[in-house]
């Protein structure tokens, strides 16, 4: 999964608005996958958030899992797993949820999502 393993940490879109951006792309390439919602748990921080969206895609070597913010919020020591990963691959992680809806944003959403925010509107 090349073209998601590219996908940057500093994307300014918060962490459900990354996972609707890959559900899309993924849902556009046509790669079998499962948006969704629940929550995520790390064991070693001893944190947990119970609002987390996540993918989940069934590979020849097992589910993969694509999370880029659980880290973010969650774990300050980068413990761990991060981006594209093997469930298996973190037992530090624990992933539980429901899916979410299935149709993907529109091109047009996702341009505006990334689209900078115009200074006069920053403070």
């Amino acid at each position: 999964m090349p073209l998601i393993r590219a996908c940057s940490c500093s994307i300014l879109v918060e962490a459900d608005g990354l996972t609707w951006i890959i559900h899309a792309k993924l849902a556009e390439l046509g790669i079998a996958h499962t948006m969704l919602f629940g929550s995520v748990e790390i064991r070693a921080a001893r944190t947990a958030f119970a609002s987390h969206m996540y993918i989940e895609v069934p590979t020849v070597q097992g589910e993969a899992i694509i999370d880029y913010r659980a880290r973010q919020v969650l774990d300050e020591q980068g413990q761990t797993a991060h981006g594209v990963f093997l469930r298996a691959e973190d037992r530090n992680v624990i992933y539980a949820g429901a899916v979410a809806l299935e149709a993907p944003i529109s091109a047009e959403i996702i341009a505006l999502m990334l689209a900078p925010i115009p200074e006069e509107l920053q403070s």
